[in-house]
C-alpha cells in the first residue's frame, strides 16, 4: 500500500482505494477540526468531502520521502483562494497510512478550507471550537 496507494487513490478521487490506504485506526489532524480525529470511517469522510465537494484544481507539486515520513506537497483552489499545503503521511507495519496531518496556507485558504470542510461535512464552525 504505502504512499504511492494513498497518492494515486487522492488524484484520482478513488474513494475505496483512499480508504484501503488508510490504517483502521488511522489518526486525522487538520485545519477545520481542533482536535484529531481517529477511525478510517471518520477520515474517510473528511477526505471524501475534501476531494469530492471542497478541493478545486487539487495537484500533488512534491513528494519528500523520509525514513518515518512522508510529505506530499500539493496547490489547490477552495473558492476564490489559491492555497499550498502538505499532507504528512505516517506509516503503520503494515505500510497503511496510520497518521494524516494536512497542514495549508495562506491564512485566508486555511480559513476557507476549513469552513469549506465543515459546511461539506453538514457542520457548523462553532460546534468546532
Amino acid at each position: 500500500m504505502g504512499r504511492e496507494a494513498f497518492e494515486a487513490a487522492a488524484r484520482t478521487g478513488d474513494m475505496d482505494a483512499l480508504s484501503a490506504a488508510l490504517a483502521p485506526d488511522v489518526v486525522f489532524r487538520g485545519p477545520a477540526f481542533p482536535d484529531e480525529m481517529v477511525g478510517r470511517d471518520r477520515v474517510c469522510t473528511i477526505l471524501a468531502a475534501a476531494f469530492g465537494k471542497v478541493y478545486r484544481d487539487f495537484e500533488y507539486t512534491i513528494v519528500v520521502v523520509g525514513a518515518a515520513r512522508t510529505v506530499l506537497l500539493f496547490t489547490a483552489r477552495v473558492g476564490e483562494h489559491l492555497m499550498e499545503g502538505a499532507q504528512v503521511l505516517g506509516f503503520d507495519a503494515d505500510d497503511l497510512v496510520s497518521e494524516l496531518v494536512v497542514m495549508v496556507r495562506p491564512a485566508p485558504a486555511a480559513i476557507a478550507l476549513g469552513q469549506a470542510i465543515l459546511a461539506a461535512l453538514g457542520l457548523d464552525s462553532a460546534s468546532q471550537a
